[in-house]
């Protein structure tokens, strides 16, 4: 039986979206300055270079641009101040997806470039700039899967890009894709790492939004489309549908 076909849907209005309820970590709502610290991570003997720095820096203003107008379609001010650590931090080794500490990642990082809390981290964002949420890009020059990792209230809210999947670049639709994790998005793709009730769902996901970034990472970015679900999820829509409680557990 098709558990979505066989309930009567019925919108009403709430007074704040998932995102905005949600108030969790430094990644609260997309929406108001989102400030976001760009950092390039490698191992030993494999550096960035400059110019592979300047073409993943581009892709990250291509998906910015992208959040931009699409949170400006739902008359949602947004705005990105991107800054970079200059420096390419050297890891003893990067984990991958799914591995044992993978999900330091973004405290490791902050530590190498000085941050050793949160709140230091915070405070000298706001010594500087005007910023409603601030999350951490790191970008590592490695063939992974990427991936945001699963945070703490007491923790910053990032992801992790690498240079490439499976011999293909990676693209500025990955990185929108995982810049929306940090803001409660939720993965809609089925795959075979997923529990089987999760991928489940998901396949009823791609039945109603199938061109939704959280369901496929095209080629071309502009295919791509922030749907309902995803968007009530991440503060760019406040009024929930109950058929999205399905998707939550």
């Amino acid at each position: 039986m098709k558990i979505l076909t066989s309930i009567i849907i019925i919108i009403f209005s709430i007074n704040t979206s998932f995102a905005q309820k949600r108030d969790f970590g430094s990644a609260r709502v997309l929406a108001g300055n989102v400030y976001v610290l760009n950092i390039f991570v490698s191992e030993p003997g494999r550096p960035w270079s400059l110019s592979e720095r300047k073409a993943i820096l581009k892709k990250s203003e291509k998906a910015y641009i992208w959040l931009q107008q699409r949170a400006n379609n739902r008359s949602v001010k947004l705005k990105f101040i991107n800054e970079n650590n200059n420096m390419d931090l050297v890891l003893p080794y990067i984990p991958n997806f799914g591995e044992r500490n993978a999900s330091n990642i973004i405290k490791d990082a902050l530590k190498l470039s000085g941050f050793n809390n949160k709140k230091k981290f915070n405070k000298w964002i706001n010594e500087r700039h005007v910023a409603d949420s601030y999350i951490v890009a790191i970008f590592a020059n490695k063939s992974g899967r990427s991936f945001a990792p699963f945070f703490s209230s007491d923790e910053v809210e990032g992801f992790l890009v690498y240079k490439s999947y499976q011999g293909i670049q990676e693209l500025p639709s990955t990185i929108a894709h995982e810049a929306l994790h940090a803001f409660g998005a939720l993965d809609l793709y089925v795959d075979p790492m997923f529990a089987k009730n999760k991928n489940k769902k998901n396949e009823q996901a791609t039945k109603l939004w199938p061109k939704d970034i959280m369901v496929q990472v095209p080629f071309n970015i502009n295919e791509a489309k922030i749907d309902e679900l995803t968007a009530w999820r991440i503060g760019l829509q406040k009024n929930k549908n109950p058929k999205y409680d399905y998707f939550e557990h």
